[in-house]
């Protein structure tokens, strides 16, 4: 099929809703039999081969499809083919490849030369066709009429063969293990086939130098994209480290002052609660007695001596008595006013 030519008639472009796009629609020329056949064929594999992918687009149709019909000196089978460029008109055409897209199985047709109207060849054609046509005819004729006689020679049947029939059962044929190596040899030709058409079709020269193109604007935008980014960044963190300088250099002593107002209050607090734990607890717990028991359980202390220096006398005496201090062992604790002069 490829690089194929043929002869085809560009007249109509339509919309298809799976694709989503319009699609130029080239009808075979009459003259293109085997083609046909060949592209029928194809589209028939394909139907099988994407039978549960109903939305793949195949661009081959034949018959009425979406109120086509075939016009004079072409068939009735179409191409659905993306053209660049071309004005309406009857080509020459060669077929380059087979594109299988996601969604779509599409022919790539390139415009060979315009086809110039020539009355001559028309008619050789046309003559052509109707001798073909004319022998198909006689030749029908010939296999009726001996179809015809070899019914009438043939011998009759007995009445006990049309009344008792015979029932032949159908072999039941066994699946052995030769069978599932043929099933996996299949599968691996098919595999291989799809793989094969993978690297012929997609994989060509004009596909790897978009890719490449692709590929370099992609680096080159990323490497662009990325020093942006740098600079910017570091713009960002210079002026940010320097408003939170500011930022630290004005509000350091506020915050100072704050945990320093939180620590008298809180510290404050705290002590009240201890006094009043104290005042109210504490001395609650301690008797009269207990007092006096620490009060005497302390070192006795000396009393103040008093002195008696008279000088108006002018004698050779001198009274300087300083009296012992006054221990209160056995007659109890010392009252408030003994303590006073202690």
């Amino acid at each position: 099929l490829k690089s194929r030519f043929c002869r085809g008639y560009y007249e109509e472009r339509r919309f298809v809703d799976s694709v989503a796009g319009y699609r130029d629609i080239v009808d075979l020329h009459r003259g293109e039999r085997d083609l046909e056949l060949l592209l029928l064929d194809i589209r028939s594999k394909l139907q099988i081969f994407y039978q549960h992918s109903p939305q793949v687009w195949i661009g081959i149709t034949h018959g009425a499809f979406m109120g086509l019909t075939p016009k004079k000196n072409t068939l009735d089978t179409h191409i659905w083919v993306q053209l660049q460029e071309v004005a309406f008109g009857h080509y020459w055409f060669s077929i380059k490849s087979i594109r299988f897209r996601r969604n779509e199985v599409i022919l790539k047709l390139n415009v060979v030369r315009n086809v110039e109207a020539d009355s001559l060849i028309e008619r050789t054609q046309i003559s052509t066709s109707t001798l073909m046509y004319a022998k198909d005819a006689s030749k029908l004729a010939l296999t009726t009429d001996n179809s015809i006689n070899a019914l009438n020679n043939a011998p009759k049947l007995s009445d006990d063969m049309v009344s008792g029939p015979t029932v032949i059962q159908p072999e039941v044929q066994q699946i052995g293990y030769e069978d599932f190596i043929n099933i996996v040899r299949n599968w691996g030709t098919s595999i291989k086939h799809t793989v094969y058409d993978f690297m012929s079709n997609d994989i060509n020269k004009d596909n790897i130098k978009d890719f490449l193109q692709f590929l370099g604007l992609v680096v080159i935008s990323l490497l662009t994209g990325s020093a942006v980014a740098i600079k910017y960044l570091g713009t960002f963190a210079l002026r940010f480290m320097y408003e939170f300088t500011r930022f630290t250099h004005v509000m350091t002593p506020i915050i100072l002052k704050v945990i320093e107002t939180i620590n008298k209050i809180v510290g404050g607090f705290y002590i009240l609660l201890a006094m009043i734990w104290k005042d109210a607890f504490m001395k609650k717990r301690m008797t009269a007695t207990q007092q006096l028991q620490d009060f005497n359980a302390q070192p006795p202390r000396e009393l103040k001596a008093i002195e008696y220096n008279r000088q108006q006398y002018k004698s050779n005496f001198e009274y300087n008595i300083r009296q012992p201090p006054v221990m209160r062992s056995s007659m109890g604790p010392f009252t408030e006013f003994e303590r006073k002069f202690q």
